[in-house]
Parts: structure tokens; C-alpha cells; sequence
């Protein structure tokens, strides 16, 4: 009953190691794709501020 319980509890553990692990590569591949979009965003703001003079 005992490693039964033992059980249960590892692989709880390993269930929120493994949700924490993916919630920290979510926020990372979001950082990466708002930092490769940010330069666009610059460009078409100036480009659509210079079309409107």
C-alpha cells in the first residue's frame, strides 16, 4: 500500500515537473516570435505614419 502510494505521489511530481517544463518553453518560444515580429511592427508603423503625409 505503501509503494502504491509512493507511486501515486511520483508521478504526480513528474506530472507538474513536466507542466512547469512546458509552460517555461511556452513563454520562451512567445518571447522569441513577439522579438522577431517587434522590428515589423516598427517598420510598418513608420512606413503607413510616412504614407499618410
Amino acid at each position: 500500500m505503501q509503494n502504491l502510494r509512493a507511486s501515486f505521489l511520483t508521478a504526480v511530481g513528474i506530472g507538474l515537473i513536466v507542466l512547469a517544463m512546458a509552460g517555461v518553453a511556452e513563454r520562451d518560444m512567445q518571447a522569441r516570435v513577439e522579438r522577431a515580429l517587434l522590428p515589423a511592427a516598427v517598420v510598418q508603423t513608420v512606413s503607413s505614419a510616412s504614407a499618410t503625409r
